[in-house]
Order: structure tokens, then C-alpha cells, then sequence
């Protein structure tokens, strides 16, 4: 299983913890990838490059949607873990038809 970890205001607010958390889902055999909105430059290279587990790929979005810039990279992301999921896919472009039917009927469970 490949999951994706925000950086700023996700990984940022605990980094002990998620590097824990990191630690044990690799031990359980799943990749782990940090995805972030950020540009990719030197400085923010630096930045995450200094807190991350050295070992964790960073993908930078440069503001544009994490799923279809994590896509390109070649990664097909399992489970997100964000606190702005409107960053992921913000057009729904990327969403299954599966994922959105389980959703609706969801919704239209809640609702009754």
C-alpha cells in the first residue's frame, strides 16, 4: 500500500509522531511518500530535506492538484493523509466513479 503524507500543517504540526507513524507502516511493508503543494526549489528542498526521515521521496505539487502530479510522477496513492484534502483533487478529476458511487451512497444513507 502507498500512502502520501501532507508536509505543512499535517506532517509539520507532529513530526516525532508522524516519524513514528512512518516507521511502523514501512516496518508493515507499505511505502510512504511525503506530497506537498510547495515548489519545487532549493529552499524548500532544504526545508523538508532537514525534518523528513532521509529515506521518504518527496513529491512537490507546486500548487497545482497532488493527485495528478503524484500521477505523473508514477505513484498511484492508496490512502491520503492531509488536512486540506481539497488540495488532493480539487476537481474531482481523479476521484474513481467506484469511490464517488460508495460516497453517494453513503450520503444517501446518512440522509435517510
Amino acid at each position: 500500500m502507498l500512502i502520501a503524507i501532507d508536509y505543512d500543517e499535517t506532517y509539520t504540526r507532529d513530526p516525532g509522531t508522524w516519524n513514528s507513524v512512518i516507521l511502523l507502516l514501512k516496518r508493515l511493508g507499505h511505502r510512504v511518500v511525503c506530497v506537498t503543494s510547495r515548489s519545487n526549489t532549493h529552499d524548500n528542498r532544504t526545508a523538508l530535506g532537514n525534518i523528513l526521515p532521509l529515506d521518504i521521496h518527496v513529491i512537490f505539487c507546486n500548487y497545482n492538484a497532488k493527485a495528478e502530479m503524484t500521477r505523473k510522477a508514477g505513484y498511484h496513492v492508496d490512502i491520503w493523509i492531509d488536512d486540506n484534502p481539497y488540495t488532493i483533487d480539487p476537481d474531482g478529476k481523479y476521484t474513481s466513479e467506484e469511490t464517488k458511487q460508495r460516497f453517494n451512497e453513503w450520503k444517501e444513507k446518512d440522509n435517510q
